[in-house]
């Protein structure tokens, strides 16, 4: 299967921009640093599959809000 190399840069744009978004809702809106938020996103990369509900449920609102 081959992809486009457009169609690959445009779904990097929109994710990069999602987590733009997404980081800035958690400033903005949840009351977290960009100090925080930035280890949040290394807790994330590191324990994908381990997060705790906590976690989950934070997420949950940050996407809700810019879906």
């Amino acid at each position: 299967m081959e992809i486009h190399r457009d169609t690959i840069s445009d779904v990097v744009k929109d994710l990069a921009r999602h987590a733009r978004e997404v980081t800035d809702f958690l400033i903005r809106y949840v009351g977290l640093t960009k100090v925080q938020v930035d280890e949040m996103w290394s807790f994330v990369k590191k324990n994908k599959r381990t997060l705790t509900e906590e976690m989950v449920t934070m997420m949950d609102r940050a996407i809700a809000g810019y879906t």
